[in-house]
């Protein structure tokens, strides 16, 4: 099989290097210059918005003007909706049971949670995987009080292969990958060129009308954001799936070119977000999202601490396991005396929610986040711990072409690039670029772990973890494969692949994916 479908895969290359799978332009050559894009060009991209196969150029710049391209493509209105709210949901893509459909973009209603990895909580009737963030599995939390809600769509070049090479499946993932005990090796998994993954982190935005609104009570001001209505499932901890107002306030864009195939990731935020933590610019007209200037810690719980997460229902560990944690030179943070946790600094975050393995062997469970309290919720005090420097002259010069526009376009004015990473596309050993500013995160996905070395691409590689048996198996190290976040989404773990079915499926993906 695993030949058959390397042959597969070869035609498939040829394919998508001819433009046939997606309508791609023709690739042409990398510039070696610089890029500096005019406000003519800048106003091209916004009017008549296309997305580019590849950088103009090499230098840093050439990236950032391409992540702006991609925004514009994504969000281009279509019968009054951004275009990718057309885009299948992911439970479309992988579903419970059964075959995806084949790709339909049609506005659809939106449904908000995160990955699935967040099930290695092992929680009760709530699932915790709906308003984690990713890694640190503990939710962000804005500062009316409300959790920040999560999104995953691709594009339909990624819909398809995923469909149409049985990769919805947790069997078939690990067959491809390599992984399966019929047929190991390398992993074949390859999403193809143009491939799109976006990853958008959202805020409920006031209405006056929602089960916690205060009074009185004053609207937001939605104009200020990329807005869509869909349903947060779970609203709060004591409040099922609603419908609501949605501002986006983060967005991951990941592309795969032709040139770049670990992928070329960028990452937008909102300008009201939260400020940066080495110096506090003032606040926006309706204060900080994410951040309060004026927070009170009378108790000096650490509620205030940039970036920390406090839980409502503070956590009591049992005394073995607290000292078996402490022993832990690899744990930076210990659990202070008395074995009860309230507030984790942020770098410490990540050395929870994971099992603590006992000197009898068995594993033990440090949960930070208890998705059955329903005591009112702690807002995380968030600041940027890596400023924008390297794509803030862009940033500003877009702005001023999106407010002399005007139009449906200008809202995205309050957005600013954070940043993108890439890898240089030579030699065995690719180093991520630009060297200056790899720890680059989004402040509303990667609240707690801003510092990594390797930013938002860190928990993403090119090898491949397993898909796991069973959804309590799930955890944030699972079901990786070729850089991408998607399919930690899977739900059809366990059972068989059908190797036949599957060889089939991918010789009709490599064929152009029939519709049936």
């Amino acid at each position: 099989m695993l030949m058959s479908l390397r042959r597969v895969f070869l035609i498939a290359a040829g394919l998508i290097a001819a433009g046939v799978l997606w309508g791609c332009r023709a690739e042409t050559p990398a510039a070696q210059t610089a890029c500096a894009a005019s406000d003519a060009e800048i106003q091209a991209w916004i009017e008549t918005p296309t997305l580019p196969d590849n950088p103009a150029g090499t230098d840093p710049a050439c990236f950032f003007e391409l992540a702006w391209q991609e925004l514009f493509a994504v969000t281009q209105r279509e019968k009054g909706v951004p275009r990718f709210t057309a885009w299948p949901p992911d439970r479309v893509l992988f579903p419970e049971a059964g075959s995806p459909p084949p790709w339909k973009a049609a506005p659809a209603g939106m449904i908000f949670r995160q990955l699935r990895k967040g099930l290695g909580l092992r929680s009760g009737h709530v699932d915790a995987d709906i308003v984690t963030e990713a890694a640190a599995l503990t939710p962000l939390t804005d500062q009316r009080g409300r959790w920040a809600h999560y999104s995953v769509v691709v594009n339909q070049n990624e819909y398809e292969y995923i469909r149409c090479c049985d990769l919805y499946q947790g069997a078939c993932f690990n067959e491809m990958a390599g992984l399966g005990e019929q047929h190991p090796g390398t992993s074949l998994i390859d999403r193809p060129d143009a491939s799109i993954e976006l990853k958008m982190a959202w805020r409920v935005l006031e209405t006056c009308d929602l089960p916690d609104s205060p009074v009185p009570c004053v609207p937001e001001d939605a104009s200020r954001y990329l807005t869509v209505m869909g349903e947060v499932d779970p609203y709060s901890a004591q409040v099922p799936g609603r419908k609501v107002k949605l501002g986006l306030v983060g967005m991951h864009i990941v592309q795969k070119t032709s040139r770049y195939k670990d992928s070329i990731w960028a990452t937008f935020e909102h300008v009201d977000n939260a400020p940066g933590c080495a110096q506090k610019a003032d606040p926006p007209p309706s204060g900080w999202s994410f951040f309060n200037p004026d927070c009170q810690d009378p108790d000096k719980t650490g509620r205030c601490e940039a970036n920390a997460y406090c839980a409502p229902c503070p956590v009591q560990v049992p005394a073995d396991v607290a000292e078996t944690f402490n022993a832990n030179p690899k744990n930076t943070w210990k659990i202070p005396p008395g074995n009860v946790i309230t507030c984790v600094p942020a770098e410490a975050t990540i050395e929870f929610n994971k099992p603590v393995k006992m000197a009898d062997g068995t594993e033990r469970w440090i949960n930070l986040f208890d998705p059955e309290c329903t005591r009112p919720t702690i807002p995380t005090q968030v600041c940027r711990s890596e400023p924008i420097a390297l794509a803030a002259p862009l940033n500003e010069q877009v702005r001023r072409v999106l407010v002399r526009l005007g139009g449906d376009t200008a809202v995205l004015a309050n957005y600013e690039l954070a940043g993108a990473l890439w890898y240089d596309s030579g030699g065995a050993n690719p180093v991520l670029q630009p060297e200056t500013e790899t720890a680059l995160s989004n402040t509303t996905m990667e609240t707690y772990l801003q510092s990594l070395n390797e930013g938002c691409v860190t928990c993403h590689s090119l090898g491949v973890e397993p898909a796991p048996e069973t959804k309590e198996e799930m955890l944030f190290n699972s079901t990786l494969a070729d850089r991408s976040l998607v399919f930690q989404q899977m739900r059809q773990l366990g059972g068989k692949c059908d190797s036949t079915k599957q060889e089939t499926s991918c010789k009709a993906w490599s064929e152009g994916c029939p519709g049936g």
